[in-house]
């Protein structure tokens, strides 16, 4: 977190909350709601392999989902766009209208308007489609056994006791029947930075006969039923083995591991390139809304627009000073 600015909004979830009581926006701003995303930052977009293999990019992490209006997620967005000026290698003024663009793109989206994927996009996505599961299995497995290290230390022996009753669950929530043969292993998984200190594993099946399933079992804080609701509402495409469980009062999102997964990547991206980027980033957080949507479809006035833009300055500065406080007491 102590990173950058963008890595410390990444992790502070629950501060944004706070800041946008403070900053106003918490309470007014334009009508229009459902299930939101919840944490939609630049780097909760990504390429994920669906069931059936094909690659796709779209937003995918709900881990956050919570219920309310759209401004809430559209600001955490545009936030993240003004604090992310270093990783974009932008100016002040640039991530401005980065951000001017990527509200734009929402606003075609929630109207129901396709934005052509960008080629940087399309080649993530023949990237991880040609990437073989041999070389995931490759990083994770060896001689028959997840890999222990530090950021996948074992899991404790009460918690193994448990796994067989969460496949359990998992299997009867899937859509689509699976046949994933015995369990072969289990370890704890330490991953990214805002989800770091909730539980989750990584599960070695023996799979279906065309070789075996790594499963990413992932604690959230809301219903893990309705977030893996909403995903399949949200996303076309969404997950491969999407499913969800209980581990005692813990709420599971469980889903493969498939290869060729990433996040994307902000410093890999051209400046010529991020203007498209924005505005397609910002279409598909306002097609997901349009998905999830419960209440009547509006465009917002540019007057509304002009105020979330401001609003999302005023964030971005309550976050600069938050993220300094931070490191001087790190």
């Amino acid at each position: 977190m102590a990173a950058s600015p963008f890595a410390f909004l990444r992790g502070s979830l629950q501060l944004f909350d706070a800041c946008l009581r403070s900053e106003g926006s918490f309470a007014k701003g334009p009508s229009g709601g459902g299930s939101l995303v919840g944490d939609l930052h630049l780097e909760n977009f990504g390429v994920f392999r669906a069931d059936g293999g094909a690659a796709i990019f779209h937003v995918n992490d709900f881990d956050a989902l919570r219920d309310g209006p759209w401004r809430l997620d559209v600001l955490r967005l545009l936030t993240s766009v003004l604090l992310a000026r270093p990783e974009l290698k932008v100016s002040g003024t640039q991530a401005q209208e980065l951000a001017r663009v990527a509200l734009e793109g929402h606003q075609l989206g929630v109207a129901g308007q396709r934005v052509a994927p960008p080629a940087f996009v399309l080649n993530m996505c023949r990237e991880a489609a040609a990437t073989p599961a041999e070389k995931l299995l490759k990083k994770h497995v060896e001689n028959g056994k997840l890999k222990r290290d530090d950021k996948h230390p074992a899991a404790p022996a009460a918690l193994l006791k448990q796994v067989p009753n969460v496949l359990a669950q998992w299997l009867a929530s899937m859509k689509k029947p699976a046949t994933p043969g015995k369990l072969l292993d289990v370890r704890r998984r330490i991953s990214g930075t805002g989800s770091l200190g909730v539980e989750r594993l990584v599960v070695l099946l023996e799979g279906d006969g065309s070789g075996p399933w790594l499963l990413d079992v992932k604690e959230v804080a809301f219903s893990a039923e309705r977030v893996v609701e909403a995903m399949r509402g949200a996303v076309k495409k969404p997950p491969a083995l999407l499913g969800f469980a209980e581990l005692g009062h813990q709420q599971l999102v469980v889903r493969a591991l498939t290869a060729g997964e990433d996040k994307l990547a902000l410093d890999a991206l051209l400046p010529e390139q991020l203007p498209g980027m924005m505005r397609f980033l910002g279409a598909m957080s306002g097609q997901v809304h349009q998905r999830l949507a419960r209440s009547r479809l509006k465009r917002w006035t540019p007057a509304e627009l002009r105020g979330l833009l401001k609003s999302a300055r005023r964030l971005a500065v309550l976050h600069e000073e938050a993220f300094l406080e931070f490191c001087a007491l790190i």
